[in-house]
């Protein structure tokens, strides 16, 4: 399979989760259900899963410099803005920091 068809097949899992977080985020609001804490261990894990593959995308769309030359903001690959560059040293560290920082986020709220 071409790098072409591997990113559009990761582009429609990723909006897919995307609207599964956006969903399971609305479905909290309006049904207001009594498992608060499956709903935060499901999001939880859409979200870590979402961080991996959107990892994963940019190293299969960009794959030209690594290291230290490298930049550490590059132009996102979907939509408009910046996102931080993985291939940097200091940009995998920031995005290693995200994975902790969501897992600590979800996981004080689910043993709370």
């Amino acid at each position: 399979m071409n790098s072409d068809k591997k990113l559009k097949i990761l582009d429609m899992i990723l909006v897919s989760l995307t609207a599964a977080i956006l969903l399971v985020v609305v479905g909290l609001v309006i049904l207001q259900p009594t498992n608060h804490k499956l709903v935060l261990v499901v999001v939880g894990l859409l979200a870590l899963v979402l961080i991996a593959l959107s990892t994963y995308r940019y190293w299969l769309a960009y794959p030209e410099q690594t290291g230290t030359k490298a930049p550490l903001f590059v132009p996102k690959a979907l939509g408009l803005g910046w996102s931080v560059n993985p291939r940097n040293p200091i940009g995998m560290a920031l995005t290693i920091a995200t994975v902790i920082l969501v897992l600590v986020v979800f996981g004080v709220a689910l043993f709370k």
